[in-house]
């Protein structure tokens, strides 16, 4: 649905929901006209087409398992609404979406404080040396007493400036001696703008909250990890293939890096041949920064009031796709 030229009509009002949200409280957001049928997104391509043809609105996966892709948008009914239930939305196809009438919004900003705190967590365990001297001990070694650094007299330096970098500069401002940031747009902030090159070239420790794009896929790989200052640390909470994962082993093992800290991983879950998995100074996370009691309620009440919104005749928030 293009919020200024399509309608969904009461005659003809299929939701499918791919994401593992309970069924019964699903059903209660829609008045009884309105069909929901859940959908394992697993099921194969050609059976998610078949399950959602005529669909108007859709439900994405959570999890990130469907792949909606132009032969998935032209199944469904004209004008139909993808609200995708996170804050990525690389699995589906936005510019065919744009170009055939299909509105796509996802739900920005409803973990950023969840993901802002899982950043901050990770700087103090990397700084500390915390995850790899626990690490040490558990196998019967007593880790080296090298002195680390405090957080006041660290310049951290954060590759995108959305939901998540604005709150993890409120976070690290009133603790760190300075906050930089790069991003597409300036914005009203106490974190200083600066170039990518000189984002790079002055944190201790870059934080990257990038969304997937073209423009964005493997940007941070081996000769961007050189500019990082010596003994310099990376932490990665936005999307896994932002970061090349093997130059940032590299950069690790031979010792330019001294740790680094990831949530997201361009393949997931981990696969075992994964060059990180050798890294003990890599703290490596299942992809759960944003996973907190009160974000995934946010996010049952963002996907909620957006479909609701949509169902009665409303534009929805947080659309990605362009008006044609």
């Amino acid at each position: 649905m293009n919020a200024d030229n399509a309608q969904i009509t009461s005659d003809n009002r299929l939701v499918c929901c791919l994401s593992p949200f309970d069924e019964t409280e699903v059903r209660g957001w829609f008045p009884p006209d309105v069909t929901l049928r859940m959908v394992d997104p697993t099921i194969g391509p050609r059976d998610l087409q078949a399950a959602c043809t005529g669909a108007t609105v859709v439900i994405g996966d959570l999890l990130h398992r469907a792949v909606l892709d132009r032969h998935f948008l032209a199944v469904l009914a004209p004008g139909a609404f993808v609200q995708q239930p996170s804050v990525g939305y690389d699995t589906i196809d936005v510019p065919t979406a744009s170009q055939t009438g299909v509105t796509v919004a996802n739900a920005a900003g409803y973990n950023s404080d969840a993901v802002a705190d899982w950043v901050v967590a990770a700087l103090y365990s990397l700084v500390r040396g915390l995850h790899w001297r626990d690490a040490q001990i558990r196998k019967g070694q007593w880790p080296d007493h090298s002195p680390a650094r405090e957080l006041s007299t660290l310049t951290v330096g954060l590759l995108g400036f959305g939901n998540v970098g604005h709150a993890i500069a409120q976070r690290l401002t009133p603790i760190v001696d300075t906050v930089l940031y790069h991003d597409l747009r300036k914005a009203e902030t106490a974190a200083a703008y600066v170039s990518q090159q000189e984002v790079l070239e002055r944190s201790d420790v870059l934080s990257v909250q990038l969304p997937l794009t073209p423009a964005t896929r493997g940007l941070i790989g081996a000769d961007e990890l050189n500019r990082l200052p010596e003994g310099a640390l990376l932490i990665n909470a936005g999307r896994g293939g932002v970061v090349d994962e093997q130059a940032l082993a590299d950069a690790v093992t031979a010792g330019h890096l001294a740790g680094a800290a990831l949530d997201v991983f361009a393949d997931e879950p981990l696969k075992q041949d994964s060059p990180l998995l050798a890294c003990d100074r890599v703290l490596l996370s299942p992809h759960i920064a944003g996973d907190t009691v009160t974000a995934n309620d946010r996010l049952l009440d963002v996907v909620r009031e957006n479909v609701q919104r949509v169902l009665t005749g409303w534009p929805p928030e947080h659309m990605v796709t362009s008006s044609r």
